[in-house]
């Protein structure tokens, strides 16, 4: 049964957005999320790129856009390749190139609309224009003469708390994989930053409380049970803690803890770059790492690609892959690590993990990306943990040069980077210890990418009607 239609421009207010003035610096670095492009990566957002503050909205005339109202860029590059459309979560802002898509007819849904918009990406895609300087643009006529469909309210309500169903799910994946991500980070920082475990046995033996005591100290921090200093004022109640939590592994798993503890040494020493565990030695990353590996992709070949605006700020996964011609770009396979090394995406911690191609396929991306490759069997996510450590971001931004707006940090730089080298050993035992974290990581990514393409595949056929919903409905209403 074919449904009834609306066009859009009578059941649709577009707002669009404006950008405050880049010469008032009291209207940027805020707490209002300011959305751009950049920002719609994700179908649900709570934050932006960049935020401006309270007195920008007042002051520039900006209008708050409600939470839950559907964002779409209508101008912009990334429209030749994708539809960026998102729902914020909470309200925002956003810029000229966006437009807000408020609800004026009581005969649609809310969350039925939101899933139309996702189930049309690939016909809006189709009705993408190119801008004077060859951007993409979907004009505003284009979009009011769209239809469109009107099940009933009941049909409608259900496609919609299905297709939320499917985005939820893969908003809780993500959630999952920004936490196991976040543990691995602390882990990182815990072991080859701030040195805790080697810390925790140095100043348990400075309280007399023996090497055995020590070890147990090592053993609570690698653990996460407590800081070295807490070890160390609370012995007995902190070795209390261990016991318990010990008395849940396997004995495998307690064999592996143990020889870890005995990989860290209870001294600290200086030297030219800082301080570093007894043994260990600072070294250039060159030692650890191969920058832009070199690898053979012949210029004209079709091969996956990766820009700018596919690098995550957070988390390793790489939002949206295409296929181009090669031309002159980097170049990289699964286990390599992307790094942006242009103002302002190094800042915003533009970085991935490349775990998405077939077996030793080359892929390429933007010139402004950087390569880094493990060496000598090291664990390829100790590397990219590296990339995101706030001390190393830090040190390349410091070290970027060029004219003001296109500073990049030479890879020559990063090469020359000085970090505590720990025994091979040791690194191993990381990554062994960190491994389940990144399994579980990938599972739910690969999760996600089975309930997109699920999605992708099965709303166009409901809204052109080619799944019979009335069957549907009756097993609803039983």
């Amino acid at each position: 049964m074919a449904w009834d239609s609306i066009k859009f421009g009578d059941a649709v207010k577009l707002t669009s957005g404006k950008t405050p003035s880049k010469a008032r610096k009291d209207f940027w670095d805020g707490t209002v999320p300011w959305i751009t492009a950049s920002s719609m990566g994700k179908l649900y957002v709570s934050d932006s790129d960049n935020r401006i503050t309270e007195k920008a909205v007042s002051e520039a005339n900006m209008k708050f856009i409600k939470s839950g109202t559907p964002l779409l860029l209508v101008r912009g590059s990334t429209l030749h390749n994708r539809i960026p459309i998102t729902r914020p979560i909470v309200d925002v802002t956003i810029n000229q190139d966006v437009k807000a898509l408020t609800l004026t007819s009581k005969k649609i849904d809310e969350d039925f609309f939101f899933a139309w918009l996702i189930g049309m990406e690939k016909k809006l895609l189709e009705k993408v224009d190119f801008t004077g300087i060859g951007a993409g643009k979907l004009d505003t006529d284009v979009l009011n003469k769209l239809e469109i469909p009107l099940p009933n309210m009941k049909t409608q309500k259900w496609i919609g708390n299905f297709v939320n169903c499917i985005n939820k799910k893969i908003e809780i994946n993500e959630q999952i994989n920004k936490k196991l991500e976040s543990l691995a980070n602390t882990i990182f920082k815990s072991w080859f930053i701030d040195f805790d475990p080697s810390y925790a046995k140095k100043l348990a033996l400075e309280k007399g409380l023996g090497m055995a005591i020590a070890e147990r100290a090592t053993l609570a921090v690698i653990c996460g049970i407590c800081s070295p200093a807490e070890f160390a004022e609370r012995p007995d109640e902190m070795d209390r803690l261990l016991t318990s939590q010990l008395e849940t592994l396997s004995n495998d798993k307690k064999e592996e803890l143990n020889f870890i503890a005995t990989l860290f040494p209870d001294k600290l020493n200086k030297d030219d770059f800082g301080i570093c565990p007894d043994g260990w030695e600072h070294k250039p990353l060159s030692d650890l790492i191969t920058f832009n590996p070199r690898l053979t992709l012949k210029k004209g070949t079709v091969a996956k690609y990766i820009d700018m605006k596919a690098l995550p700020t957070s988390g390793h996964r790489v939002d949206n892959i295409i296929h181009r011609e090669f031309k002159s770009g980097s170049k990289f396979q699964n286990g390599d690590v992307l790094m942006a090394r242009i103002t302002p995406c190094l800042e915003n911690g533009k970085t991935a993990y490349i775990d998405c191609l077939e077996g030793d396929e080359v892929a390429w991306g933007s010139t402004e990306f950087i390569v880094l490759r493990p060496e000598r069997e090291l664990p390829s996510h100790w590397v990219y943990l590296l990339s995101r450590s706030e001390k190393f971001v830090k040190f390349a931004v410091a070290n970027m040069s060029g004219t003001s707006g296109r500073q990049r940090v030479p890879s020559t730089v990063l090469e020359n980077y000085q970090f505590p080298f720990s025994s091979m050993e040791l690194l191993d035992a990381f990554g062994k210890f960190t491994k389940p974290y990144f399994d579980k990581i990938k599972a739910g990514t690969i999760e996600n990418n089975t309930l997109e393409k699920l999605r992708e595949i099965i709303l166009p056929k409901l809204f052109d009607n080619e799944i019979d919903l009335s069957k549907i409905e009756a097993i609803d209403n039983e």
